[in-house]
């Protein structure tokens, strides 16, 4: 019975294939996944391992204004200089063999020493308090104007209410203000640069910007004013459409008017640099997208400090020579080496580039509302098989474009993981992103009553009232993703 049983089971084995990857797929992969910080460093010690890897340099004309004489036929300095730096090429190639395996004599560079940045660090609240010198202030008008400043989310909205922030000033600091006074610091607060810094919420922060859009005309900056006042809540959920038929108004008048809007900041915080110096690790972005006010958007993939990469005159000039000394054979089959490695490093470096600019594109055109408005809540559902679809990718070699990868913006620098997110139908019959749902949830409870909070139940009818009609469980799920306590522990 067991002798059938195991013939049963070898009949009926399935032949399983699996993929083996070339050395060649496997750099690809490697040099795929890395952030442009990491691609220099690796370019920096393939070139220190790899003498056939070379800099390309752009051609010149300065060969031709070099002096000449006549005293020596030109030919034959030429000739001489050939044959001893082919020579001493040779030479060290030859000692050079059987090195590759000792450990690297990691030596200080010059230029690596330069790279060290010194300075203070400072946050985008020092540029405010710098502006504070244009306003005549008292000492206590200072202090309350201060205190705001730092209460000021990476935004740059004030998500504490004033009455709070006149109390703490009170008991914690003894400096004794009405809410009144703390009311008018915040206008001071309102009127310094950018636009709309200081403000309690994206209403105001787009009001605040459209105060000061002296460039339009009267009448168009009432149909702005009027959009985000009387139509806030088409104007959150996109219905572009119903904006126009609401206002009265035709396709071209539509579209100017739209196209303003979408010139509106969300996040008036981005617009500082926020920390600069040496104690605190910048972000390098490994793409750069540009979005003109008239609507168009370019991007581009930052290269960074890389080098253009080439393989060295040196070693091909030995691969080329045809003598048949056991020494010269050496020298070939060694720069042949060489040479295949480095022309496998240029190509994964090459594809990488392609790859990377193809998905970037296809972000941007899938995407393309957030990089027009900078809003959140523009984002579409998206996830890696959308991407892996259109640019004709495995899902796993998109993951590996976009893993630990950012974007530089007008609204600020994301990580692209942030544009990648599940779809949820709103009651209107729409799809919209979590990442919607989740900034709709984050805006109700810094707007609510920090002495009576909102339970989750609450937070599920206030939701429901700005078109999200979820569940509770799926309400404290998205709270908790958020890092935000329970109602009980938000006094």
């Amino acid at each position: 019975m067991k002798q059938s049983l195991s013939q049963y089971q070898v009949q009926n084995q399935q032949q399983v294939q699996v993929q083996t990857l070339s050395p060649q797929q496997v750099l690809q992969v490697r040099v795929l996944e890395l952030s442009l910080n990491e691609l220099e460093e690796r370019v920096r010690l393939e070139m220190d391992d790899n003498p056939a890897l070379e800099i390309g340099e752009k051609e010149t004309d300065l060969q031709a204004d070099e002096p000449t004489y006549d005293e020596t036929p030109s030919e034959e300095i030429d000739d001489n200089y050939e044959q001893e730096e082919r020579q001493d090429a040779l030479q060290d190639v030859l000692m050079s063999i059987g090195a590759d395996d000792e450990m690297p004599n990691f030596r200080n560079r010059p230029d690596e020493e330069q790279d060290v940045v010194f300075g203070e660090t400072r946050s985008f609240q020092d540029e405010l308090k710098e502006q504070m010198c244009d306003y005549d202030l008292n000492e206590t008008e200072k202090y309350v104007l201060e205190y705001l400043i730092g209460s000021l989310d990476d935004d740059g909205y004030l998500r504490r209410d004033t009455e709070l922030i006149a109390e703490e000033l009170a008991l914690y600091h003894n400096v004794d203000v009405d809410v009144s006074d703390v009311n008018r610091m915040l206008k001071v607060l309102q009127s310094m640069e950018p636009a709309g810094i200081g403000a309690r919420d994206l209403q105001e922060c787009l009001l605040l910007q459209i105060e000061r859009k002296e460039r339009i005309e009267p009448s168009f900056q009432f149909l702005i004013r009027q959009v985000i006042t009387d139509m806030y809540r088409e104007f959150t959920l996109k219905h572009w459409d119903k904006i126009q038929r609401s206002l009265k108004l035709n396709d071209e008048e539509a579209d100017e008017l739209f196209r303003e809007l979408r010139r509106l900041n969300p996040k008036p915080g981005s617009s500082f640099n926020e920390v600069v110096g040496k104690s605190v690790q910048q972000i390098t972005p490994d793409f750069v997208v540009d979005t003109n006010d008239d609507g168009t958007i370019s991007f581009y993939v930052n290269r960074g400090n890389l080098p253009v990469l080439t393989i060295s005159d040196t070693f091909e000039d030995i691969l080329n020579d045809k003598g048949d000394s056991k020494s010269l054979k050496e020298a070939r089959d060694y720069a042949r080496s060489k040479i295949d490695s480095a022309n496998n490093f240029i190509e994964a470096v090459r594809l990488r580039y392609q790859t990377m600019y193809a998905v970037m594109k296809t972000i941007i055109e899938l995407q393309r509302r957030f990089f027009e408005d900078g809003d959140e809540m523009s984002m579409k559902p998206m996830i890696l098989k959308d991407i892996a679809e259109r640019v004709g990718m495995d899902i796993s070699t998109v993951s590996r474009a976009t893993n630990g990868k950012y974007v530089q913006t007008r609204w600020g620098t994301y990580p692209l993981k942030t544009f990648f997110n599940d779809g949820y139908v709103t009651a209107d019959g729409e799809e919209t992103s979590t990442i919607a749902i989740k900034q709709a949830l984050k805006e109700i409870i810094d707007g609510e009553n920090k002495k009576k909070p909102l339970s989750d139940e609450k937070l599920t009818s206030e939701l429901a009232k700005k078109g999200f009609p979820i569940a509770r469980r799926t309400v404290a799920k998205y709270r908790e993703q958020l890092n935000i306590p329970v109602a009980r522990l938000r006094k």
